[in-house]
């Protein structure tokens, strides 16, 4: 499990005359570093530091504890540029699953949500995003359909926008159901900063 870079959301009180508050300087203490933007690094340097620094958060518990009781499996589903875009689906108290599409991740009557995760189309993955996820699992009790989708600079965008369509349009399909839930249904679109589908 990780933690993505932006989880601490809160006001962290008055700041010195640097502009750090007290918080953030003992958060930079426990940590060990001083979690911050080098812009002379590459995407991918960028990359290894945003997973590193997931994984290093989560290790030092500053989360809490989530149930045991989900399940995941990854897959794919299609895209209209013809290539696959991974997903992860995380159901709630439910054993593991035959079919490959997420319908069949739905247990009959329990809320769908598709997770699109942040970073500006650019960094984060499913990985970085994977305690989000279970979080809105264990919160809401919904079934979470997140995406890995297409980043830049490998492909231009706006194709990860379109991935992240296509999951949400294919989940739609396979969910089923009276249309007056499926548009209950199409406002559990979650995503921390880089939905920009309509």
């Amino acid at each position: 499990m990780s933690l993505a870079a932006n989880t601490l959301h809160h006001n962290c009180g008055p700041c010195n005359a640097e502009g750090f508050s007290d918080e953030w300087l003992q958060l930079e203490k426990q940590l060990g570093f001083c979690p911050a933007v080098n812009f002379e690094d590459t995407v991918e340097q960028h990359r290894h530091v945003l997973e590193d620094r997931c994984a290093t958060w989560d290790e030092m518990s500053l989360t809490p504890d989530l149930p045991d009781n989900i399940t995941t499996r990854d897959t794919t589903v299609p895209s209209k540029n013809g290539q696959p875009v991974p997903v992860r689906i995380y159901k709630p108290n439910c054993g593991p699953s035959s079919p490959s599409s997420p319908a069949s991740s739905r247990p009959s009557g329990r809320p769908c949500a598709v997770y699109i995760h942040g970073d500006g189309w650019t960094l984060g993955s499913i990985q970085t995003d994977d305690l989000f996820a279970r979080m809105i699992v264990r919160d809401a009790g919904h079934v979470v359909v997140s995406i890995d989708y297409h980043r830049v600079p490998e492909l231009i965008h706006p194709t990860a926008s379109y991935d992240c369509l296509a999951v949400f349009q294919g989940t739609v399909a396979h969910v089923g159901g009276p249309r007056e839930n499926l548009r209950d249904w199409k406002r559990k679109l979650a995503s921390r900063r880089s939905g920009n589908v309509g």
